[in-house]
């Protein structure tokens, strides 16, 4: 891996860790390289806390990333891809 690479995470990883499966824990653990999340994620994770004791929980462990905005150029080499 390069040394300025950054792995962006999905979602689904995310909840998967979040909710202690095995096989997201062991991908992410293998990841050598910082890992980021996409602003759309963090506010898929934190919306989907069932109270404010969740949800400050989500976020205290989110500010491990680095959350990446979304700007044109982001939407739309996503939208190519």
């Amino acid at each position: 891996m390069d040394k300025n690479e950054v792995i962006l995470c999905d979602s689904n990883v995310m909840i998967d860790w979040i909710n202690n499966r095995q096989k997201a824990i062991d991908d992410l653990l293998l990841i050598n390289a910082p890992i980021a999340i996409s602003v759309i994620t963090e506010y898929e994770i934190i919306a989907g806390a069932q109270n404010k004791v969740m949800q400050r929980r989500f976020e205290k462990l989110l500010n491990n990333y680095t959350i990446v905005l979304l700007d044109s150029d982001i939407s739309f080499l996503g939208i190519n891809l």
